[in-house]
């Protein structure tokens, strides 16, 4: 997601990074998916495709199986799949992933180890290290994640030093020096 009027969390943590490296001069893209709203209300999509959003330019792609969505959180994009795959990405001089347990990331970690051998950084925000995983995601992580983020990922960005601490469990130990922390903003205005 990346509607920062109507969802809050990782999507305007993300919303708010972007917006503060265009204040700094930046180019920022951000792809992601048309789905808009949450699980409680009826199915929502965005209808334009490209937008600019306090200096960001978002494009947005087209997702499917929207009640799947609602009820799972999982959005679907093969459109964003096929950018993902395509030369375009190649223009971008910085990838940042967000998120780290969802089938689109697992399909887009996928595409990028294909395609782009560039300065890809993931953040968590949190969503490593939880304890009693389901086996599935026991697996993911041993399969999908550990490989990705030890293969394919210039750096880390923790937002606690918690984080910090379970990126270490995830990444070589050639890799903590590649662990930095971007600690969350407080806006008190």
């Amino acid at each position: 997601w990346y509607y920062p009027a109507k969802v809050g969390g990782v999507a305007r943590m993300m919303h708010n990074l972007a917006k503060e490296l265009v204040i700094q001069g930046n180019d920022v893209t951000v792809w992601t998916t048309d789905y808009l709203n949450g699980r409680d209300e009826p199915i929502q999509k965005i209808t334009k495709k490209n937008d600019i959003i306090d200096g960001v330019k978002v494009v947005y792609h087209k997702s499917y199986f929207h009640k799947f969505q609602a009820k799972t959180k999982q959005t679907l994009s093969i459109d964003l799949f096929k950018k993902v795959g395509s030369k375009e990405i190649e223009e971008f001089d910085v990838i940042h992933l967000f998120e780290s347990r969802s089938i689109s990331i697992a399909i887009i970690m996928f595409l990028l180890r294909i395609k782009n051998k560039k300065n890809i950084f993931h953040s968590a925000y949190g969503a490593l290290g939880k304890e009693n995983l389901s086996l599935k995601f026991k697996l993911y992580d041993i399969l999908v994640l550990k490989p990705f983020l030890n293969n394919n990922c210039k750096g880390f960005f923790a937002q606690t030093h918690h984080e910090i601490e379970v990126y270490k469990k995830f990444v070589a130990v050639e890799h903590f020096k590649k662990i930095k922390l971007l600690t969350l903003a407080t806006d008190v205005n």
